[in-house]
Order: structure tokens, then sequence, then C-alpha cells
């Protein structure tokens, strides 16, 4: 029993080091050096959706810089999952394994602290206000679109969004939400089975210099702010 569970742990862990749905497209003056450039591109951005996955937990994600020569010495092994080729463009779905060994090396070389440890699920509120009015069941709400087509398999958060049925609406408004009060999120959480919320807002503001529009986030939550800058972009 205690060699399985312990076979189990390190199955698990290994998977952290796991990138998939890698999506990569390039173009270039032949098939083959667009496969490359595809190929470079692919496995330089797992390389940062890794550090992201490992340093997220804390509240401090961060990005090493490394030459691509450095990336591939790091990389264990790749899958191509899915590929589209014309004769000057590479379209692919891309899976990206690290070596563990490697990548603890470099993290600590580089001072950072990581985590190879999944978190516990965590409910994400999206709240969109535009002109004083704060909305999260109505529509439109943009920004609980933009959670729920955003996709966070890469990460070792396990973020859940919530569906928004009838029973959603019943048990949490969105002056509830904005309000912050734990005791309104009781319902909620007891539905999705979790035992932390954060509130994820978005205001639309306008700036007075310019008078263009721009997106305001705000969240006490560390791990949505690590998040800000990717959902935003």
């Amino acid at each position: 029993m205690c060699c399985f569970l312990g076979r189990s742990s390190e199955v698990e862990a290994n998977q952290v080091f796991k990138i998939e749905n890698i999506e990569v497209d390039e173009a270039s003056h032949t098939a083959i050096a667009a496969r490359e450039k595809a190929l470079e591109k692919g496995q330089k951005k797992a390389w940062e959706l890794l550090v992201r996955r490992v340093t997220l937990s804390d509240g401090n994600s961060q990005i090493i810089e490394l030459a691509f020569d450095e990336i591939k010495s790091l990389v264990q092994s790749y899958e191509v999952v899915r590929e589209r080729v014309s004769p000057v463009r590479y379209l692919a779905t891309l899976t990206v394994i690290f070596n563990p060994k490697l990548v603890r090396e470099i993290l600590l070389k580089n001072g950072v602290t990581f985590s190879e440890t999944p978190s516990l699920p965590i409910l994400v509120i999206p709240i969109f206000e535009t002109n004083g009015v704060s909305r999260l069941w109505k529509t439109p709400n943009p920004w609980m679109n933009v959670w729920r087509e955003s996709l966070y398999d890469n990460s070792l958060i396990p973020f859940i969004i919530p569906e928004g049925d009838l029973q959603d609406i019943k048990y949490l408004s969105a002056a509830q939400a904005t309000s912050e009060r734990l005791v309104h999120f009781n319902p909620i959480m007891k539905k999705y089975g979790v035992h932390k919320v954060v509130v994820a807002k978005v205001s639309r503001k306008f700036d007075l210099v310019d008078n263009l529009p721009f997106l305001e986030f705000t969240s006490r939550a560390p791990e949505m702010m690590t998040l800000k800058k990717q959902l935003l972009i």
C-alpha cells in the first residue's frame, strides 16, 4: 500500500512538468522553416507557462528569461498532438514535458520560490462594473465570458467559474458579491464544494485626458493579481 501511494505521488509530481494544449501558428519561406519556428516558439511558451504554474500559488508568479538553447536543454520530450501544414505555414498543438530535476535546479539557481503541489479549488466570482452598475449574472458581462473562455489547465490552482444558473442567481447577487461579506458566499461555496472564493472585479472607466475607455482590475486575492496581465491583454 505504501509503495502504491509513493508511485502515485511520483506520477502526480511529474504531471506538474507536463504542459499541454500549446497552440502554435508560424509562417516562413518553407514549411520546414515554419515548423522549426513553431516548435521553438511552442517550447518557449511552455516554459513560461511552467514557471507561472509552479510559482502562482504564492502570488508571486515570475518569468525567468532563458535563451532557447537553455530551454531546449530542459525539455525532456515533446509531442505534436495535431498539426496542419501548408507550403509556407505550420499550425500545431503541442505537449511539452520538462525534466523535473533540471527545472528544479534552474529555479533554485535563480532564487525562485516554487511549489509542485496543486492548490485547493478556488471559486471565482467575476464582476463587471460599467456606468456605476455592477453586473454578475445579468448580460452583458464580458468579464464572465473571459473567465469561461480562459482554460487554466496549466495552472496548479484549479479555478472554478460559476454556471450562472437559477440556483446561482438565488444564492448570490452582484450587490452581495461586492460587499465581500463571507456570510453571503456560503450557499454558493457549498454548492461548488469549495473552501475559498475570490471576487475578481473589472471596471470600465474613461481616461480623463483622451476620453478613451480602459479596464481597471481589482481583487484582494494574490492569485488574481498574478493573472491580471494575462486576462486583460
